[in-house]
């Protein structure tokens, strides 16, 4: 069947269900939350190298190194949505930890939007002389808030994911 933009396309049966994935098909991955710890490594150090860009008054270079950071951050809250995320879901079973999660989503929002209008208002305007101060202080501001966060996540996120058979 093709759709178009507009197109409704065909009605679903009275009796369709929405499959949810199953344990084959979004398993424990072991090797996951060390790969996201290393991803966080990564991205404070990105953040890190340009406040010493900055700092060094090398201009030229932190467009790239925040539209660079930027495309890696979304590729990690990707990953750790649909992974770390989904797997937890789907097999957490105390009240408690299905309302952690909730709340965690509901602050990953904050950060990732406090965040991301850092990124996209400094990779409109260049960096220079005349903002280097404000860029500065409001640079220092996102890392802080992104170290919390990740902090955070690794404190009460990651423990929760656990294989199956550990709920």
């Amino acid at each position: 069947m093709r759709l178009s933009f507009f197109s409704r396309g065909e009605p679903a049966p009275a009796n369709a269900t929405v499959a949810l994935p199953d344990d084959t098909t979004l398993p424990h991955d072991p090797n996951l939350i060390p790969s996201l710890l290393n991803e966080h490594r990564l991205l404070r150090a990105q953040l890190q190298g340009v406040r010493e860009a900055a700092k060094a008054r090398r201009y030229e270079v932190i467009k790239p190194l925040l539209a660079q950071f930027q495309e890696e951050l979304k590729q990690h809250s990707q990953r750790k949505q649909a992974r770390c995320f989904a797997y937890i879901e789907r097999h957490v079973k105390q009240e408690h930890d299905s309302t952690l999660v909730r709340s965690l989503r509901g602050s990953a929002a904050h950060t990732e939007r406090m965040v991301t209008g850092f990124l996209q208002h400094y990779l409109s305007i260049p960096v220079g002389d005349a903002n280097l101060k404000r860029f500065g202080r409001e640079l220092d501001e996102a890392i802080a808030e992104f170290q919390h966060r990740q902090e955070f996540e690794e404190t009460s996120l990651f423990p929760l994911y656990r294989p199956r058979d550990a709920y």
